[in-house]
């Protein structure tokens, strides 16, 4: 019985570790955007636009802010066609990351929230920038991109 323990002990450690669920660290994400914001002006006006999620064909990383309504809350969200559950199936629809075009609004900071594979990087940042936008800041958490960019 104690052998049995003491080699389960390795597995039982990493199974609790922050990224032990696909190597994903969702509550890191979260928390890095609600902290960047709270910085924020008052009359910031924010966006966010939501890339894939490695290993999920048909999901975005929408699905972070679901989990973890709080960080993203008072965010535009210029991509989102139908929510989750509004449609026929079970992901959201959205316009492509590279055509966040007008529905950017009075924006002043873009957040983008993205798979590390794909890199989805390169798109948005292409597709920002003849709305003025440019790369201020980044960075990886486990497997997640979050990349903010000012101007507008």
């Amino acid at each position: 019985m104690l052998l049995a323990v003491g080699l389960s002990a390795p597995s039982a450690t990493a199974q609790r570790t922050v990224t032990a669920k696909d190597d994903s660290a969702w509550n890191q994400v979260a928390a890095l955007v609600q902290r960047q914001r709270l910085g924020e002006p008052d009359s910031a006006r924010d966006a966010v636009l939501f890339g894939p999620v490695q290993r999920h064909p048909r999901a975005t990383s929408r699905i972070i802010a679901e989990t973890y309504p709080a960080a993203f809350a008072g965010l535009d969200d210029p991509l989102l066609i139908t929510p989750a559950g509004a449609g026929d199936g079970l992901w959201e629809t959205q316009r492509p990351l590279r055509e966040p075009g007008r529905a950017l609004g009075d924006a002043t900071t873009v957040w983008l929230v993205t798979a590390t594979k794909p890199d989805d990087r390169a798109t948005a940042t292409a597709a920002l920038r003849p709305a003025g936008f440019h790369r201020t800041q980044q960075w990886k958490i486990a497997r997640t991109w979050v990349v903010r960019y000012d101007g507008g």
